[in-house]
């Protein structure tokens, strides 16, 4: 939990928004976590991206897959045990992604 709460507060230096966390270890067998996260900008969000990578590999996660490109309006980072979405805040309010799992929201 710890990593985890580290890695919030990482997204909130880099001026990532709205962070939510979800629970997800009653639901997935593949991932443990997953946090959303909204930036205001596109050149913001590739950026952030490229440092959540290097900060999950100094926590000891390890990189499965990343998905979208640099003009993507949500990007994924997959470290196995933790996904991490990444949105512009336009793309977050239509996708709502949290709603799917409303009763996986935790607070650290």
């Amino acid at each position: 939990m710890n990593a985890l709460k580290a890695f919030v507060e990482f997204l909130e230096d880099k001026k990532a928004e709205k962070i939510t966390v979800l629970d997800l270890r009653s639901t997935s067998s593949i991932q443990d976590y997953a946090i959303i996260a909204e930036v205001n900008n596109p050149r913001l969000l590739n950026a952030i991206k490229d440092y959540c990578i290097e900060f999950g590999e100094s926590l000891g996660y390890k990189v499965h897959h990343v998905e979208g490109q640099n003009e993507s309006e949500w990007l994924l980072i997959d470290f196995d045990s933790l996904v991490l979405h990444l949105f512009l805040s336009q793309s977050r309010q239509f996708y709502r992604l949290e709603d799917l799992w409303l009763d996986k929201i935790i607070k650290l």
